[in-house]
């Protein structure tokens, strides 16, 4: 009887023995664990305010990087609304001068690219000893042949035919074999006028867009 108490006491101090134990490694692990959590959200914590920084870094180098194209960017919108606004109101008084001015403006276009053949020794007018197309947009058809006799008297002339497709009023010359072609429209008179007048002519009608 006694050795069955002593085995029965025995079992008990096992027992509470090993409860203890597992209660002494549960809290122990329960506090591992919340020093793992406490390292691993400082961490976190850490990690969050580190790309913060980054991305406010990042952000505000955007930010400087953006106000510094502002200026150039303001200048490039301006000059080109400048430039478009230029170049519609000379196109638009070129397409309203009158057919005796187009003409006169056409024939010295051709002039001048017969004195730049002639330069690089194309002779001049006998490039054209025989025209092969005459192509003219918004000009009296007798009036631009009477041009074209004026230009090559000895020249046997085509039929001027009108052609919708040039880009302004005035005529294109080309010449019998393909080699030689001159355009003469007044598109190109409206790109001189702006090379040359671009100041003057800004101040005239963006004085607002100047000014910003």
């Amino acid at each position: 009887m006694e050795e069955m108490i002593s085995t029965e006491a025995l079992e008990r101090e096992i027992l509470e023995d090993a409860r203890k134990k597992a209660e002494r490694a549960l809290h122990e692990a329960e506090a591992e664990a919340r020093k793992i959590l406490v390292s691993a959200e400082a961490r976190a914590r850490r990690v969050i305010a580190e790309l913060e920084t980054e991305y406010a870094a990042r952000a505000e180098h955007v930010r400087r990087e953006a106000e510094a194209r502002l200026p150039l960017e303001k200048s490039r919108l301006k000059t080109a609304h400048i430039d478009a606004r230029l170049r519609a109101c000379v196109a638009e008084f070129i397409s309203e001068l009158p057919a005796d001015r187009a003409l006169s403006l056409a024939k010295s276009l051709v002039e001048e690219g017969l004195s730049a053949l002639s330069a690089v020794g194309e002779a001049g007018p006998s490039a054209f000893a025989e025209l092969g197309t005459v192509r003219y947009r918004e000009l009296p058809r007798s009036s631009v042949e009477g041009v074209l006799c004026a230009l090559f008297p000895r020249a046997e002339l085509p039929m001027p035919e009108e052609d919708d497709t040039l880009p302004a009023r005035g005529f294109v010359l080309e010449s019998a074999n393909g080699y030689v072609r001159l355009r003469a429209t007044l598109d190109l008179v409206a790109e001189r006028l702006v090379d040359a007048r671009r100041g003057e002519l800004a101040r005239a009608l963006c004085a607002e867009a100047l000014s910003l």
